[in-house]
């Protein structure tokens, strides 16, 4: 059984999955889809060996993409390893994969129909996801023309906000863009499905809780201490001036960072599209939770 580990960049995926590959015979695949180390991945995306944009290519759940399919069952299976893939390894004798991507968040419901993976999924903030990318030593960046030139995905989910979108040029404006269209898509696809559903906030402030609610299900029956001890490391992507704050600190500041306007511009995407779990505080509104 593959485990699969989705969310925005920078919602602490590489940390949870750091976390995970601590389990015994657990061998993580990172970032299959990463441009510079996946010819295939430019060939069917069109993306750039160099490009430095965060992207996500929307599959629809219910049609049929040989292509694709191809590509993630060879993932899925540990067919596909690099460098970049195997960057940790986690075990030599693996008796079961976690992948981990931040670039397939548009195709949870085929990936699902296709391979029935467990699928993780985990969102943070949007002033925060925001906040940390921007913040970062190398700017990520983000251009809402990725989203708009993706025809079925205007179509199916975006079809009323898109003149709104292209007039988001600028980096702030852009990212709050992209995280809305990526949890508004990953959620309503997880509808129906099995997931685990975490939260970043949940995982600063009460990890083990969250940890023995999720690993049952992937059919962990004893949970070995040294998954805990790597809770309070950071993880390699981590901006390290910033992991060991309190908890408090942690999950607070980008609200001393983003002016109030430009909280306010983060979260109207994210009230736009329906993605209704953060409010101005920093913490959920909803707990995390698997749906079995």
């Amino acid at each position: 059984m593959s485990v699969f580990l989705a969310g925005s960049g920078r919602s602490g995926t590489t940390w949870i999955t750091d976390v995970l590959c601590a389990l015994p015979g657990v061998q993580q695949i990172f970032e299959p889809l990463f441009p510079p180390w996946n010819e295939r991945v430019r060939q069917l995306t069109g993306w750039d060996k160099s490009d430095p944009y965060i992207r996500s290519i929307y599959l629809r759940p219910a049609e049929e993409y040989p292509e694709w399919e191809n590509l993630w069952r060879r993932i899925l299976t540990g067919g596909f390893r690099n460098y970049w893939t195997d960057y940790a390894r986690t075990s030599w004798f693996p008796s079961r994969f976690l992948v981990k991507e931040v670039r397939a968040n548009l195709m949870l419901g085929w990936l699902y129909r296709k391979f029935q993976p467990r699928i993780v999924y985990i969102m943070r903030h949007p002033c925060a996801v925001v906040y940390s990318r921007l913040a970062a030593p190398q700017p990520w960046h983000a251009d809402v023309r990725d989203i708009l030139r993706q025809e079925k995905l205007v179509e199916d989910y975006l079809k009323p906000w898109a003149v709104e979108i292209e007039r988001e040029t600028d980096p702030l404006g852009a990212h709050a863009v992209w995280w809305a269209v990526e949890n508004r898509v990953a959620l309503q696809q997880l509808q129906g499905i099995p997931h685990a559903l975490l939260f970043y906030e949940d995982l600063v402030l009460h990890p083990q809780e969250v940890l023995e609610n999720l690993l049952p299900w992937l059919g962990v029956a004893r949970i070995p201490k040294k998954v805990f001890n790597l809770l309070p490391q950071p993880s390699r992507m981590s901006n390290h001036s910033l992991a060991y704050r309190n908890a408090q600190d942690r999950l607070s500041r980008w609200q001393g960072s983003l002016s109030v306007e430009e909280q306010k511009r983060i979260l109207s995407w994210a009230e736009r599209l329906g993605v209704d779990a953060y409010d101005t505080g920093p913490h959920p509104r909803l707990p995390s939770s698997v749906y079995a």
